[in-house]
């Protein structure tokens, strides 16, 4: 019941329609995101381009008090502050407007006003380049902008967050699959060097002894969590020792891999 179509331009308080995809936290989301935010927020944030959570922001809407108004011919330039901070706000003037028409926003100074725009970065500095500036005309609106800079921060922050643990979810359950068991079963695994699933089972199985004789084919056979048959084992055993990975030691049924220190 307190919107101010005028002053928030109608809807939520922000927009990701355009921004749907696969989740990954490198990934940015559209830039179209319309959003309530602080000056603050503004003022401080890292990057070229406001961000919360993964969501870029590319339309901010402000609401803070016109401490100054500079104006020229071409452009007026306001100062915005919020109780978080201030920061510089700029509007080209329509050189297109009829004659009697206001040159000017009816933005009055120390009045509360509604900024529509885009933030730049020009040496270092955050500004906005303004799409509208229109005066708030009931003070209700305030609470309304804080509520909705509050919650789309809430929501947003959570959004990454369950985009990033589908993330981690879906690359653990690639990783499961590419060596064919549970996921801490070769713990210290980072290459499969090209192997099989159950040719890597034995590879770990065999890198798990430090002897210097090595692990007997019954040792290996028991140490596995996948049983396989004898006949399979010696195949692989012997598929290892010709391809490099591992090789024989006091005798040919002893092993040991060949990255052993």
């Amino acid at each position: 019941m307190w919107q101010n179509d005028d002053a928030f331009g109608g809807g939520g308080g922000f927009d990701t329609s355009n921004s749907q995809g696969t989740p990954a936290p490198a990934k940015k989301r559209s830039s179209d995101t319309i959003a309530h935010v602080s000056v603050r927020q503004v003022v401080e944030c890292k990057e070229d381009a406001l961000k919360i959570g993964n969501t870029e922001i590319g339309t901010v809407v402000i609401v803070g008090i016109a401490r100054g108004i500079e104006s020229s011919s071409v452009k007026v330039v306001y100062t915005i502050e919020d109780c978080t901070g201030s920061i510089s706000v700029m509007l080209w003037l329509n050189a297109d407007k009829d004659e009697g028409e206001d040159a000017l926003p009816d933005v009055a100074q120390n009045a509360y006003c509604t900024v529509h725009g885009k933030m730049r970065v020009q040496n270092g500095k955050k500004f906005i380049i303004a799409f509208s500036i229109k005066p708030v005309t009931d003070l209700k609106a305030l609470v309304v902008h804080k509520l909705k800079v509050a919650h789309t921060v809430f929501k947003l922050e959570r959004l990454a967050q369950q985009e990033n643990d589908q993330y981690s979810a879906t690359r653990q359950e690639t990783n499961d699959s590419m060596v064919g068991g549970g996921s801490n079963m070769f713990p210290n695994t980072d290459l499969s060097f090209g192997l099989n699933p159950q040719q890597l089972r034995v590879y770990k199985a065999v890198q798990q002894c430090k002897r210097e004789g090595g692990s007997s084919k019954d040792e290996i056979a028991s140490s596995l969590t996948v049983k396989m048959p004898k006949k399979e084992l010696e195949n692989i055993l012997e598929f290892l020792v010709s391809e490099g990975h591992i090789y024989t030691t006091q005798d040919d049924s002893h092993y040991l891999v060949t990255d052993f220190t």
